[in-house]
């Protein structure tokens, strides 16, 4: 998993540019790379429009090519270990990674328990 400091806007890598935010491991006192580039309201107004003219389509997409959604909820689960360990870092919490119960507002957002989308 490499993490870029990116975010993802219409499917394409976007840097913000409203100032950079850095993430600080406070048990090794050190910044952690990489550092974030801020969005503003010019990418909020991009995702939001970008959302708005998807929706209609999005309503039309039959059951079946809508699970396969399942897809994006399954490579986070599959990047857990790598996302607990970054949150201890940038906390300072000693948190042991618990399987999937951490993770279960994301199994929900992409149904990942069978239940249809």
């Amino acid at each position: 998993m490499n993490i870029t400091g990116s975010m993802l806007v219409g499917g394409s890598e976007v840097r913000g540019t409203e100032g950079v935010l850095r993430g600080w491991n406070p048990t090794a006192s050190k910044v952690m790379e990489p550092d974030f580039g801020a969005g503003g309201q010019v990418e909020v107004d991009r995702a939001c429009l970008l959302a708005q003219e998807a929706f209609d389509s999005y309503r039309e997409t039959p059951l079946e090519k809508r699970a396969q959604f399942r897809a994006i909820g399954q490579g986070i689960l599959d990047r857990r270990d790598k996302l607990v360990d970054r949150a201890c870092a940038e906390t300072g919490l000693p948190i042991k990674p618990q399987p999937i119960p951490r993770f279960t507002p994301t199994r929900r957002v992409f149904r990942m328990d069978g239940i249809v989308i």
